[in-house]
């Protein structure tokens, strides 16, 4: 879902500064250096970047992609595929032909002959299908938000990036977010690190327990009356649970999705939960100001996705030409705030000596609470 629509899904990374004497310099001649160039023949794929505003320009002469603080512009992927059905029909129809002519059925090795034969020729023949994602690069505390969650554009974006840049993003999982978050102090971080090793290639599954963790003291909070934080001077912000929740089986691991509305009447969620079942992912709603926000967020913590943000204000693109955008990067930027103090608030909880004593046998309470409901 596109950032610039109404609802938008957003995957999150740290992008190391480069080490560079010239920022804007590096920039402009990596960026044109990584701009997409159409399919060439016998090419089944090409990627590169393109315009912010335009899938199908990379002509950057004009620093388009420069928006303020921000890096904006698109990653895009063709693929010529040609469907494994279609490769069929015409391998049955050459397997037929070869046998009128040699008056025999042709052998496994000389199949495999025809049949790549018959993949090159519809290749050649193939129009490329274009896929693409936004990408928003703060140049201030370089964190980049890509306009996807999906993993092969992800992988994409990445592959690309780093052989054009040198610059190796972080993921900004559960326990990397922790990590990369100034306000948290290094001693927690030191103890966060000596229960889940950052640099383990099981980090994100031995680091699960963080985001699962989180989503429960979330659901807990917001049904008892303690989800609202402050986010500037005389501004709060209130984080509430929406109406659908996943939750899963750890021995079995099946989901089950309970939707209910309103969401003071999950009684099924509640059962699950008290039953031993996780919540692995559950849609949210911010409230600020008169400000309304929703989306989902699941135990990884690394994406926010189908992000509804309050309307934007209708203007003539010529008397403000990037004014939907900043308007747009305001609304994101909120919301990725209000989370942030949320999470640190969490994590200073979670890995204090106090968790087992008040924090874990409060939410115990809450949960036994259910049966009175």
């Amino acid at each position: 879902m596109s950032i610039k629509s109404g609802t938008a899904s957003l995957t999150f990374f740290y992008a190391p500064e480069p080490v560079t004497e010239d920022f804007w310099n590096f920039i402009d001649e990596n960026i044109k250096r990584g701009c997409f160039r159409p399919c060439e023949e016998g090419d089944t794929q090409s990627s590169g970047f393109v315009q912010w505003d335009n899938l199908f320009s990379s002509d950057f002469s004009d620093l388009s992609y420069r928006k303020g603080d921000y890096l904006a512009f698109q990653f895009r992927q063709d693929r010529k595929r040609v469907p494994p059905l279609v490769v069929k029909q015409h391998l049955n129809e050459a397997i037929a032909r070869f046998k009128n002519e040699k008056k025999r059925p042709p052998s496994k090795k000389e199949q495999q002959v025809l049949k790549e034969a018959i993949e090159k020729k519809l290749l050649k023949q193939a129009f490329a299908q274009p896929s693409y994602c936004e990408i928003l690069w703060n140049t201030q505390n370089f964190e980049m938000i890509l306009g996807t969650t999906s993993n092969k554009l992800i992988e994409g974006f990445l592959e690309t990036f780093e052989r054009v840049f040198k610059i190796y993003p972080v993921p900004l999982y559960h326990l990397q977010w922790a990590l990369h978050i100034k306000e948290l102090s290094p001693s927690l971080k030191d103890i966060i690190s000596s229960m889940v090793a950052p640099s383990s290639h099981r980090a994100f599954q031995e680091g699960m327990f963080i985001g699962q963790d989180f989503l429960i003291w979330l659901w807990y909070l917001s049904e008892t009356n303690q989800n609202s934080i402050a986010i500037g001077e005389n501004l709060k912000a209130t984080i509430f649970l929406g109406d659908k929740l996943v939750l899963v089986d750890p021995n079995e691991g099946q989901e089950r999705v309970v939707c209910s509305t309103p969401s003071h009447k999950l009684e099924e969620a509640r059962v699950g939960l008290k039953t031993g079942k996780r919540l692995q992912e559950a849609q949210w709603i911010i409230s600020i100001d008169e400000r309304d926000y929703s989306f989902f967020l699941d135990t990884s913590l690394w994406h926010i996705k189908n992000l509804k943000t309050p309307p934007q204000e209708s203007r003539k693109s010529d008397d403000d030409p990037d004014g939907r955008f900043f308007e747009k990067m305001f609304f994101i930027e909120e919301v990725r705030k209000v989370l942030t103090l949320l999470y640190t608030k969490f994590l200073e909880q979670r890995f204090s000596s106090s968790w087992d004593s008040e924090t874990s046998m409060a939410i115990s309470e809450w949960m036994r609470s259910f049966d009175k409901k």
